[in-house]
C-alpha cells in the first residue's frame, strides 16, 4: 500500500518554474519613427528599460503619459511603470498603474500581464482571498495560456491555504491542459495532489474529475482511505471495480496485494464465538460473572460426545462506547 509521496513544495516548485517564473510583463517590439514624437519618446524610454535603467525608463514613460495619454503606446507605458513600481516596491504605485491600464485599455495586449500583475502583488503582501477572487473571475474570459496562468497561481494559493481539494481541482485542471511534453509531469503532480485527500473531499471532486486517469487515482485513494477506516468491506468493493476497470493501472499490482489482505482478514472462522463484555470499569464484577457462566456452559458442551470444539473469543468493552465499537469490529 505504500505509494512514492510527493509534497506539494515539489508541485508549487515545479508549477512555478513551469510558467510563474517569468515577470508578467510581456516583452514587445520596440515603436518608434522618425516622424512620430510619440513613438520615439517611447523608444527611448523603452531602451532604458531593457537595459535595467529603471529611472531613465520610469521618467520616460512618465513623460509620454503627459503628453499622449490615449495615443497608441499608452497602455505600455502603462504597463512598464506598474513594473517600475514592483520593482521598486511600492506596490500601491504599480497597482495603481496597472488598474489604470485595464479601465483605459481593457482590449489591450498587455491587459493579461496587468491583471497577473495585480494577482502576484496581492499573494506578495498575503491578501490571499482578495488574489484568488480576482483570479477566479478573470478566468471566464481567459485565453488559454492566461487560463493557465491564473491556475497556477490559484494552486500555489490553495495549497499554501492548506485547502486540499481546491488544490487537487486546479492540479487536475493544469494536467488536462498540459500540452504532451508536460503531460506526464502533472500526472505525477496530480497524483501526489489526490493522495492527500480525506474520503469526503475524494467525493466532493470526483464528478468534477472525468479524465480516466483521474478516476482511477480517485479510486485507489479512496480504496486506501477505506482500509485505514476500518471499511474492510468497502474498500474490497472499490479495489475489485479498481482492477477490473483499469488492470493494466501502475497501482493494480499493489490493489491486489491489499485484496488478498484483506481477503484473509475477514476469512470467516467456523466455531468461534465472539463475546463483548464490560471486563472493566463500573460493571466489570456484572461482566466477570456472565463469563464465568459462559465459560462453563462452554466446558460442558465441549465435554459432550460428537461435539466439536468451540473457540471464545472475548473483548472487554471498558463500559465505553468507543472501546464497545472497536470490539465489535475486531
Amino acid at each position: 500500500m505504500k505509494r512514492i509521496h510527493y509534497t506539494f513544495g515539489l508541485i508549487l516548485t515545479a508549477a512555478i518554474l513551469a510558467g510563474c517564473a517569468s515577470a508578467p510583463v510581456s516583452e514587445t517590439d520596440v515603436p518608434g519613427a522618425a516622424d512620430d514624437p510619440g513613438g520615439l519618446l517611447i523608444q527611448e524610454a523603452e531602451q532604458f528599460y531593457q537595459g535595467d535603467q529603471s529611472e531613465k525608463a520610469l521618467d520616460g514613460f512618465s513623460q509620454y503619459l503627459r503628453q499622449y495619454p490615449k495615443d497608441r503606446w499608452a497602455d505600455l507605458a502603462l504597463l512598464r511603470l506598474g513594473a517600475i513600481f514592483t520593482d521598486m516596491e511600492i506596490p500601491d504605485a504599480a497597482e495603481a498603474f496597472f488598474k489604470r491600464l485595464l479601465a483605459e485599455f481593457p482590449d489591450s495586449p498587455h491587459a493579461e500581464a496587468a491583471q497577473l500583475a495585480i494577482i502576484d502583488g496581492l499573494m506578495s503582501s498575503n491578501q490571499t482571498v482578495a488574489a484568488a477572487s480576482r483570479a477566479q473571475q478573470a478566468l471566464d474570459t481567459a485565453t488559454p495560456e492566461m487560463r493557465r496562468q491564473l491556475r497556477l497561481r490559484l494552486l500555489q494559493i490553495a495549497s499554501a491555504d492548506g485547502k486540499t481539494p481546491e488544490a487537487a481541482l486546479y492540479t487536475y485542471y493544469l494536467y488536462v491542459d498540459a500540452e504532451n511534453d508536460e503531460k506526464t509531469q502533472w500526472a505525477e503532480h496530480l497524483d501526489a495532489a489526490i493522495e492527500l485527500l480525506e474520503a469526503e473531499a475524494v467525493e466532493a471532486v470526483w464528478d468534477r474529475m472525468t479524465d480516466p486517469y483521474a478516476r482511477s487515482l480517485l479510486m485507489y485513494r479512496y480504496a486506501v482511505l477505506q482500509v485505514m477506516l476500518e471499511n474492510y468491506d468497502t474498500a474490497l468493493e472499490v479495489l475489485d471495480a479498481f482492477r477490473h476497470t483499469y488492470p493494466t493501472h501502475p497501482y493494480a499490482g499493489q490493489a491486489a496485494q491489499v485484496v488478498e489482505s484483506l481477503e484473509q482478514r475477514l476469512r470467516f472462522t467456523p466455531r468461534t464465538v465472539g463475546c463483548l463484555l464490560p471486563l472493566s470499569g463500573p460493571y466489570k464484577l456484572y461482566g466477570q460473572r456472565v463469563l464465568n457462566g459462559i465459560e462453563l456452559a462452554l466446558s460442558l458442551f465441549d465435554g459432550a460426545e460428537s461435539s466439536a470444539p468451540i473457540r471464545l473469543v472475548i473483548e472487554d468493552s471498558e463500559a465505553d462506547a468507543d472501546a464497545s465499537i472497536r470490539g465489535v469490529k475486531r
